[in-house]
C-alpha cells in the first residue's frame, strides 16, 4: 500500500505521540503503516532496555534487518541483534554450568566414552 508524503509524516508524528505516552502498540501500529523502521527500532530499544524483553526487541531488529532498505537502519539492528544474541548466548552459557544434571550428564557421556574405546 502506497501512502503520500503528508499521511506519512502525520502518521509517523502520531506514533511519536503515542510513544512518548507509552501507547507502543499504538505507536508501533503507526510507524509499520507509515512504513518508519526508524521508529520500529525505537520501539525495539524499548523493549530491550526499559522492559529488558530481549526476545521481542530481537524480533522487531530482526524484522528491520528484513524488510528495511535503509543501510544505516541494517547497520545498527544488527549491530544491537548480535549483542543481544551474543548476551543470550552467555546466559545460556551460564546456566548450563550452573545445572547439575547437565554437568553430570557430561560427564556421565565421557566416561561412556572412554569405556568404548580400545587400548592398543
Amino acid at each position: 500500500m502506497e501512502i503520500n508524503d503528508s499521511t506519512r509524516s502525520a502518521l509517523i508524528r502520531k506514533g511519536n505521540e503515542l510513544f512518548n505516552q507509552k501507547d507502543i502498540d499504538g505507536a508501533y501500529r503507526c510507524y509499520i503503516t507509515a512504513s518508519y523502521f526508524g521508529g520500529i527500532e525505537k520501539i525495539a530499544d524499548y523493549y530491550n532496555f526499559d522492559k529488558k524483553n530481549i526476545v521481542k526487541a530481537m524480533q522487531l531488529y530482526k524484522f528491520i534487518l528484513k524488510e528495511d532498505s535503509n543501510l544505516g537502519g541494517n547497520i545498527r539492528a544488527k549491530k544491537k541483534l548480535d549483542i543481544l544474541a551474543q548476551s543470550v548466548v552467555k546466559i545460556l552459557r551460564k546456566w548450563l554450568k550452573e545445572d547439575e544434571t547437565y554437568n553430570n550428564s557430561d560427564k556421565k557421556i565421557n566416561s561412556e566414552n572412554n569405556d568404548n574405546v580400545e587400548t592398543i
